[in-house]
């Protein structure tokens, strides 16, 4: 197997491989035991011909991983709420009281929930990966098989380059939102639920001012999740004409050079790719609008904590230590809202992808 692994690396550097073969990455390779773990998918099942394709009856096998995976998420949100409230209680009851047993004690607590939480992290992240890993594998063979049913009829009228985006493209795209966007999703918004009940009990006052910030949240990102949906499909539909004309440029090289059509070539595909460009800028140019939006929000939420704070320790209405972890869980509070943001391209990237390949496997087979 290593002799094949080399030979098949050795080729693969002129087709765009980021890691030449060197003989320390070679040995690495050869040192690396089989890959001969099963991936429990019904390969006959999902290579059956089915007359409509959705999302939620694709998953259905795969319940019982998913709901797994996601109470070990639904576990490492809970550990990772409980930091802030120990921070108070060693400031509280530890620093205010002199009391070195009860810091102590807060701090040990604190450790002791760090590294349950590391291992839990570490648990939800393999055990989800792997089970992204199986759905893809699906989806594949879904994908391949239909194609494989579809008659000469369709691949006389589809460019193959476009076919070809169903299965590199798009799946790669779902891909990213499995293995990486859709765990940051999940945390994330139970993050976002968990801390605002929890600053609810923790002070209401300060609860009451940070709330002023929540309608031009819940505006901007109104605003950024309609305007993005429209920009990612348009961009997605335009990658699928690039690869559609690349693949045919390839496919037509010699007559282009026999006809010496080759500047002629360039420029059509230049004016391709420049349409694609611009519909990318326009989601960066809304991600540009976004983001800072939101780090604003959150800068002016501790603001808004730090001044009313203070005037509430001053009257005796709280502890110090209470404005701390309430500047704590603040920061839990906006930073799930800004990494949502960031898996929102994965995340309308994805969608879009969704939307061609439902188009593909809804397409019907015109020769049974």
């Amino acid at each position: 197997m290593g002799s094949a692994v080399s030979g098949a690396s050795a080729r693969g550097v002129g087709g765009g491989l980021a890691l030449a073969p060197t003989p320390e990455l070679l040995a690495a390779v050869d040192a690396l035991p089989p890959a001969d773990d099963e991936p429990d998918v019904d390969v006959a099942a999902e290579a059956a011909a089915s007359e409509q394709f959705r999302l939620r009856s694709f998953l259905r096998p795969y319940r019982r991983p998913l709901l797994i995976g996601f109470s070990l998420i639904v576990v490492d949100t809970l550990l990772t709420l409980a930091g802030p409230f120990l921070v108070q209680q060693g400031l509280n009851e530890g620093v205010q009281q002199h009391a070195t047993g009860a810091l102590w004690a807060a701090s040990a607590l604190f450790l002791t929930t760090t590294l349950i939480d590391w291992f839990v992290t570490w648990a939800y992240t393999r055990y989800t990966g792997r089970t992204a890993e199986r759905l893809l594998f699906a989806l594949r063979i879904r994908i391949f098989a239909h194609l494989q049913r579809l008659a000469l009829d369709y691949y006389d009228r589809e460019l193959s380059g476009r076919i070809m985006t169903r299965m590199t493209t798009d799946v790669d795209a779902f891909a990213q939102l499995l293995q990486t966007g859709l765990i940051t999703a999940l945390v994330n918004v139970l993050s976002f639920v968990g801390v605002l009940v929890v600053l609810s009990f923790l002070s209401w006052p300060l609860t009451l001012g940070v709330l002023v910030l929540v309608p031009p949240l819940v505006i901007a990102t109104i605003w950024f999740g309609r305007r993005s949906a429209r920009a990612y499909a348009h961009a997605r539909e335009t990658i699928s004409t690039v690869n559609a004309e690349f693949q045919e440029s390839i496919s037509g090289v010699r007559e282009a050079q026999a006809y010496v059509q080759e500047d002629r070539a360039v420029e059509s595909f230049r004016a391709t790719a420049r349409r694609y460009l611009d519909a990318r800028i326009k989601t960066q140019v809304l991600q540009a609008i976004y983001f800072p939006f939101i780090l604003f929000l959150a800068t002016c939420g501790d603001a808004i904590v730090l001044g009313l704070g203070s005037v509430l320790v001053h009257d005796g209405t709280i502890a110090a230590g209470t404005v701390i972890a309430f500047l704590l869980y603040l920061d839990q509070f906006f930073a799930p809202v800004q990494q949502l943001s960031q898996v929102f391209d994965q995340w309308q990237q994805a969608v879009a992808s969704m939307t061609k390949i439902n188009e593909l496997m809804l397409t019907p087979v015109s020769t049974p």
